[in-house]
């Protein structure tokens, strides 16, 4: 079990950080973004307060437990994931995972799934930024709940099928705290414009309230 979570503010990124944990505490990724600057950190175990640096004005998360094979930490191998211009944080299972990746990906090596998924998303970039995270998710059968970070336009996007991300106008999370609510099932929510931008076919065996 993982957890996602962000804010544009430092201090809602540490409490967030502090529900997540919770999900996850084997290792950490973080992200912090602005539009001249650019700083990731991937570490085992936790992270300190000090350690997450001012000033910044996003900070995108992912807590990670051990699961399956992937015990032995490896920032290679660890959240967040990039390719290209995306930068994604995931909490779930791909199921496909193999497949996508003997069709898609055959001359890459990922060894945990959701490597692939800014590289999908990488793959149906031709400038149509929708129509490039939609592609993506419709190929995906699983569990997710997903951050995808886009460096070149600077934008923010939330998705999930089964895997839960509540948010508000100011932060999100793979855990409900106070003041969030439960993005719906199905659609790409732009975070910085504060609306859904396009709906996405997905299939989900659970109900999440």
């Amino acid at each position: 079990m993982c957890g996602i979570f962000g804010s544009i503010y430092r201090d809602e990124f540490i409490r967030l950080y502090e529900a997540n944990k919770e999900r996850g505490d084997s290792s950490i990724g973080v992200v912090c973004l602005s539009p001249s600057k650019f700083f990731m950190i991937k570490k085992q175990g936790t992270i300190d307060d000090i350690d997450i640096p001012s000033d910044y004005s996003l900070y995108l998360g992912h807590t990670r437990a051990p699961t399956g094979d992937s015990r032995e930490f490896n920032p290679n191998d660890s959240h967040p994931f990039q390719c290209g211009y995306w930068i994604v944080g995931h909490n779930g299972i791909i199921r496909n995972f193999g497949s996508l990746q003997q069709k898609y990906a055959a001359d890459f090596s990922f060894n945990v799934d959701s490597a692939i998924i800014p590289y999908l998303i990488s793959l149906h970039d031709t400038g149509n930024v929708v129509y490039a995270m939609r592609s993506a998710l419709e190929l995906l059968d699983g569990i997710y709940g997903l951050w995808m970070y886009d460096l070149k336009r600077h934008k923010l996007y939330l998705a999930r099928s089964a895997s839960t991300v509540y948010y508000n106008e100011v932060s999100f999370s793979s855990r409900h705290v106070e003041g969030l609510q439960l993005l719906e099932e199905g659609y790409i929510y732009d975070f910085f414009e504060r609306k859904t931008i396009s709906q996405f076919s997905y299939s989900s065996p659970y109900f999440v309230v």
